[in-house]
């Protein structure tokens, strides 16, 4: 499909999340202090490479005296409790005569290990949350703490209005999500925004039910007068689990609408873009 116009915008809509962390002077003096940086996405995820690199330059460019030691769950790849457990036994070892000073986290499973598991494994140490919606970090905080991060906050308010003024005979938005937990409350999100609009009649279509060649068939034949609306896409309805920058390329490649983004690592020449989240912005945030 020919694209007569990119637009794309990069924000950093991040919220501080109200906290319980006790004062830590974790910096202080000479003394190196060990910080557990616990993703939950694999190495090569463009995300988690993004906050990592967001992070990791952000300490050490502030605190020389910090060791920082990067672990990956690989939830992406390996939904399964079996693999936590193999973690679970692999960190008990390597941190058992290692004294950590603090646990900072990206996305949702890794918050979620952290706090189930920070006495056994990390000393007990204070958390950092990063890259989880609002809504699910409450949830995981409740009677939790020692615990301080940063949502992420998807500006789908600031993409609604840019879809709206681009495309004023638009009717209907695909929204693509994955049918997990998080996912869900990214449609919500996208929903809500689409819902902030004023004089709109446009419907939000979830695909977050079809599979990933479902949503092809869609993309080669949609409905006159809609768009895309796409967040990070790695598995699809039936569990089949695909490189979301990959995804995304592909998808717009045989799109016969326009597709806009949530987050900037899946940005191509093939889409429109959109008011996108910065894997790295974020992860500077989540570092300061």
């Amino acid at each position: 499909m020919h694209r007569i116009i990119k637009l794309f915008s990069i924000s950093i809509c991040l919220i501080i999340a109200i906290t319980f962390l006790k004062p830590i002077n974790i910096y202080a003096g000479s003394e190196i202090k060990n910080i557990v940086l616990l993703n939950s996405y694999n190495k090569g995820f463009t995300w988690t490479d993004d906050q990592v690199n967001g992070i990791v330059d952000c300490i050490t460019n502030q605190y020389p005296n910090v060791k920082i030691y990067v672990e990956y769950l690989d939830w992406k790849n390996f939904s399964n409790e079996n693999v936590l457990a193999s973690q679970y036994k692999l960190f008990f070892e390597k941190y058992k005569n290692t004294k950590i000073d603090l646990i900072i986290t990206t996305d949702d499973a890794a918050m979620e290990f952290a706090i189930d598991y920070r006495k056994d494994l990390f000393s007990g140490a204070p958390i950092i949350f990063g890259s989880v919606n609002k809504e699910v970090a409450i949830q995981f905080m409740e009677g939790v703490e020692n615990i301080t991060g940063v949502y992420e906050h998807i500006d789908t308010e600031g993409t609604a209005q840019l879809i709206q003024e681009v495309h004023p005979n638009v009717n209907t938005v695909y929204a693509i999500t994955e049918n997990t937990e998080s996912g869900l409350v990214t449609l919500a999100r996208i929903y809500e925004g689409f819902q902030s609009l004023h004089n709109s009649n446009i419907q939000v279509i979830s695909l977050s039910d079809k599979s990933y060649a479902e949503i092809k068939n869609i993309l080669l034949e949609p409905d006159k007068d809609s768009v895309v609306y796409m967040a990070s896409y790695s598995t699809d309805a039936k569990g089949q689990v695909f490189s979301p920058k990959l995804s995304a390329i592909e998808f717009g490649r045989i799109s016969q609408i326009p597709i806009y983004l949530i987050h900037d690592n899946t940005m191509n020449d093939e889409v429109m873009g959109g008011s996108m989240l910065s894997g790295e912005l974020h992860g500077r945030q989540i570092g300061i």
